[in-house]
């Protein structure tokens, strides 16, 4: 139970398929393996009026943040957050984001010169984590949470914590995406509630902050801004659940 992860067993299902699509069981819900790639683009684009809500469980309730996702939440509230968000994923926006990765990666080529000087090993997986939590919080929350430089950086530690399997975790994340019903009789959450919580502070936080000085930094935080300032509808979970 719980050897590989639902990606992996769904590549697996994926690699065996022979024809076009096959249908699966998961418990007592069927399920489309689309593998043609013609069949994808009709599902995607012609036909998208009939798909456009993802297999997977929403809990308001219990779960704003989770729920609030683009990737989760369900129609008709998925398209208006749609329409909102398409234009802060542009692509002008999205290169403009390249700085603030490449500040990063020169971080990045610091840590690795200092790894071969001193002659000792490091996980190539940990450096990409390092680089990875270091990159997404200067582009989504504006701050730089220095996991290449301080090993005790608290991002890193809350970056480990929402990647470490535990069977209660593995068990909610399954249940959302293969029985949804025991996601609200249980009150599951998409995202691990310490975790949340702390995310939520700092994203809160930075929001405030550039409010108040008007700094300009290119990056997601500044997009919400103008998001939040144009549209009164989107603060609080609905704003953090797009960072």
């Amino acid at each position: 139970m719980f050897r590989i992860s639902i990606g992996e067993y769904l590549a697996e299902v994926y690699n065996k398929t022979q024809g076009a699509y096959r249908g699966i069981f998961a418990f007592d819900q069927p399920y489309l393996v689309v593998k043609d790639p013609a069949v994808i683009k009709a599902i995607l684009v012609k036909d998208f009026n009939y798909f456009h809500d993802r297999a997977i469980a929403s809990n308001e309730k219990d779960d704003p943040i989770g729920t609030h996702n683009l990737f989760v939440i369900k129609n008709p509230e998925w398209k208006a957050m749609r329409v909102k968000l398409t234009p802060v994923f542009s692509s002008g926006k999205v290169k403009m984001l390249f700085n603030l990765m490449n500040d990063v990666g020169k971080e990045l080529s610091k840590y690795v010169d200092n790894v071969i000087v001193n002659q000792r090993s490091s996980e190539a997986k940990e450096i990409c984590l390092k680089y990875t939590t270091d990159v997404i919080t200067s582009c989504a929350l504006g701050i730089q949470s220095n996991c290449l430089s301080d090993k005790n950086a608290r991002f890193r530690q809350v970056a480990k914590k929402l990647l470490t399997f535990t069977y209660s975790r593995a068990i909610q994340m399954s249940s959302y995406f293969f029985a949804p019903g025991l996601v609200k009789t249980f009150g599951f959450k998409l995202f691990e509630p310490e975790c949340a919580n702390f995310l939520k502070t700092v994203f809160n936080e930075s929001l405030k902050h550039r409010e108040q000085t008007k700094i300009k930094r290119n990056d997601l935080i500044d997009a919400l801004v103008d998001l939040k300032k144009s549209d009164t509808t989107m603060k609080d979970d609905k704003l953090v659940a797009q960072s």
